[in-house]
């Protein structure tokens, strides 16, 4: 894993492009072992080249989708700063000012009446100014950059969705494979290149932990 501060798409597109070729060799492998029965199933079997067409697709439609986050760069996490001790208590002052309450026997009653009640609205509306006047905690440079990442997956998925779509119309058009076989084979390297890079994404974020 990268140190400080790194970059979560490279070891991304590193991992993709290693799925990717592992993959492609054995899709291509795979399809050339498929016999077809009779004569007339030849046409559903797609060749090699088509194979190795949409293996190239794919793959540009990856990394592509790849690339809006490439230059996020995930700075480390900021120290915590240490809680301000709380004063110890003099308890020789203490001592000294400390009087004797006289016992009255009879209970201390709340404040009545509409002076009482003009004190409390007044309290109310101070606090209500004061909510309304607090500043916005700002965000940390980590965690700005952490949302950032997220919107490049967002627009990578956009990407990623729409070249899927246009490469099966595109290879339906094109080539003579029944359109079931070729939707099958676009929708599985989309599937595995795109649970490819959320594995390796969701590794890549470190969230610190506190000690």
């Amino acid at each position: 894993m990268d140190t400080y501060p790194y970059r979560p798409y490279r070891r991304v597109l590193y991992v993709v492009a290693g799925v990717w070729l592992i993959v492609a060799c054995g899709s291509i492998l795979y399809e050339r072992s498929v016999v077809p029965i009779a004569d007339n199933e030849a046409p559903q079997v797609l060749s090699t080249a088509d194979m190795v067409m949409i293996a190239v697709l794919s793959g540009m439609i990856a990394f592509g989708s790849i690339m809006p986050g490439w230059s996020i760069i995930i700075p480390p996490p900021e120290p915590s700063e240490p809680e301000p001790e709380a004063p110890e208590p003099n308890t020789n002052a203490l001592a000294t000012t400390k009087q004797p309450v006289k016992d009255t026997g009879t209970p201390l009653e709340p404040q009545k009446g509409p002076e009482r009640e003009r004190l409390d609205e007044k309290s109310n509306e101070n606090d209500e100014i004061q909510d309304d006047d607090a500043p916005p905690q700002p965000l940390s440079p980590r965690a700005l950059a952490i949302e950032r990442l997220g919107h490049a997956f967002l627009i990578g998925m956009m990407i990623r969705i729409a070249g899927t779509v246009a490469l099966f119309l595109s290879s339906s058009y094109y080539m003579d494979a029944s359109p079931t076989r070729i939707g099958i084979w676009v929708l599985a390297w989309h599937l595995v290149l795109l649970m490819t890079e959320v594995i390796t994404l969701s590794r890549e974020i470190r969230i610190p932990t506190p000690s």
